[in-house]
């Protein structure tokens, strides 16, 4: 079975952007059970840790899904990692910012979509089965 990691900022349950990557990572675990292992990360470095992980373990992630802002390691410092170690590992950014990156040309050449928050469960499935092939 593949695994598509998924990224989060920080695990505060209040914080109503948190309680939102929670959600978006229910709904890509729910979505993707029974074709992929979904992997979820507190924050960037610990998601950068588990891509490598896998990477070592011969089981690649077939996607990776991120949150822009996080603190010490953001989305764009995980997209980079993750293109060095794996170019062709599609790179998912989620962001409060998604429509002001694509207006101004902002959306980082790592990255091959980018989401606005909060995503429609239908946008998140497009570019999800469409990136991870499933």
């Amino acid at each position: 079975m593949d695994e598509c990691g998924t990224l989060g900022g920080p695990s505060s349950p209040h914080d109503p952007d948190v309680r939102g990557v929670h959600h978006v990572r229910s709904s890509v675990a729910f979505f993707f059970a029974s074709r992929l292992h979904v992997v979820a990360a507190d924050g960037g470095q610990a998601g950068i840790d588990a891509f490598v992980a896998a990477q070592r373990r011969g089981e690649p992630f077939t996607l990776v899904l991120s949150d822009l802002g996080m603190p010490h390691v953001d989305g764009r410092k995980v997209a980079s990692v993750v293109k060095r170690a794996s170019p062709n590992t599609p790179v998912v950014l989620v962001t409060g910012w998604g429509q002001r990156m694509h207006a101004q040309n902002e959306v980082p050449s790592d990255v091959d979509r980018v989401l606005s928050k909060p995503p429609k469960l239908s946008e998140l499935r497009e570019a999800l089965a469409t990136l991870a092939g499933s």
